[in-house]
């Protein structure tokens, strides 16, 4: 008989359309699409700090800035073998922090 078993961690049926989780299923969406094909990130390398990271520019450079992390994660990763990285959540925070810095000029957000 049955015993289904699985789920794991974050499953979820239904379409997820509430408003509520629109920003966070638009950042998986984008994160999904920037680690296809011949990318050497996964998405569990986003963990919750670069998605922090990532959240922080959208809230203080807006939509724009957001766009602009991406094609900036776009343009870097494939330069990197995978193996060539020992922690990538690591790796994703710092670019994404001295992409901020570089193109908006100031300190690094305090945490």
């Amino acid at each position: 008989g049955g015993g289904g078993g699985g789920g794991g961690k974050g499953a979820s049926k239904g379409s997820g359309k509430s408003a509520y989780s629109s920003n966070a299923a638009g950042m998986d969406r984008r994160i999904r699409e920037l680690c296809t094909g011949n990318m050497p990130c996964r998405p569990d390398d986003f963990d919750k700090r670069v998605r922090s990271t990532l959240s922080s520019i959208e809230r203080h450079r807006g939509p724009d800035g957001g766009r602009g992390a991406f094609e900036m994660l776009q343009e870097w990763i494939p330069k990197k073998q995978r193996d060539d990285v020992s922690s990538w959540p690591k790796y994703l925070t710092v670019l994404l922090q001295r992409w901020e810095k570089d193109v908006y000029g100031e300190h690094e957000v305090p945490r």
